[in-house]
């Protein structure tokens, strides 16, 4: 065993996409997305608000 296994995933990209796709995420992994998804978009949000809009008419 390498010293890197412990950090790599054991799931292949294939998998993880068949598991969104079914909807077969975990609660966890359904809140993690959705916590990224408010950072992202408060960032988004915050940016648009510094400049009034300027950049995105």
């Amino acid at each position: 065993m390498s010293r890197w296994s412990a950090w790599l995933p054991t799931r292949t990209w294939n998998q993880v996409v068949q598991n969104a796709a079914f909807a077969s995420l975990e609660l966890d992994a359904w809140l993690g997305l959705a916590a990224w998804a408010a950072v992202f978009f408060g960032a988004a949000w915050l940016g648009y608000r510094r400049d009034q809009g300027r950049n995105y008419r």
